[in-house]
């Protein structure tokens, strides 16, 4: 099902005349430019005709070591530090990505770092996880997201295992977190709405 995600951007510097001079990621240039309302840059035409998939129990059990990791919301100075989460059990994405994608390669496995969207409506948001290359497709694997679902009562282990691959969920933009849009040396929020497209 192909989604519509509009990019809008504020402005971080208020010490400028004029309508702002947006510089994007090239990750975002396959984004239709046409103007768009307000701060609208450009939009984004997402197909996927991937739906999430059972990654082998043999492949899972390879992060056994993370199994009791607990996702949480890390101050800036921690969110880098892996001994704080081989410590203390808990980490935010991108340090957990790291983490999987290091057991993977130790392992023998093909693994990368992911950063991008997860695709949802009314809004995407950006994410980091890890994909393993599992018979020539590189999978999604994230074993933080399904179990911060669990912890909410937003869903159950029986509904999204942390075995299932979210393909189809997350679309990805470059290997690793990187400012997506800026004006000049100052950073912008970033927001993707995103509806389905019928």
């Amino acid at each position: 099902m192909p989604h519509e995600i509009r990019t809008s951007a504020t402005c971080a510097s208020s010490e400028h005349r004029g309508p702002c001079a947006f510089s994007v990621h090239p990750a975002l240039h396959p984004y239709d430019t046409r103007p768009g309302d307000g701060n609208e840059l450009g939009r984004l035409l997402v197909h996927s005709s991937h739906v999430p998939t059972l990654i082998h129990e043999h492949t899972v059990a390879l992060f056994a070591e993370l199994s009791d990791v607990a996702f949480y919301l890390l101050p800036a100075v921690l969110r880098d530090d892996v001994g704080f989460l081989r410590t203390n059990r808990m980490g935010e994405c991108s340090l957990m990505a790291r983490e999987l994608v290091r057991i993977a390669r130790q392992s023998g496995l093909e693994a990368r770092t992911s950063y991008g969207l997860i695709v949802s409506v009314p809004f995407s948001t950006t994410h980091t996880w890890a994909e393993l290359r599992i018979d020539g497709v590189w999978m999604p694997v994230d074993l933080l997201l399904p179990r911060a679902l669990h912890a909410w009562k937003i869903t159950t282990d029986q509904v999204w295992p942390e075995r299932l691959s979210p393909r189809g969920l997350f679309h990805r933009l470059t290997a690793t977190a990187e400012p997506l849009v800026a004006h000049g040396d100052a950073l912008c929020r970033v927001s993707f709405s995103t509806g389905v497209v019928s």
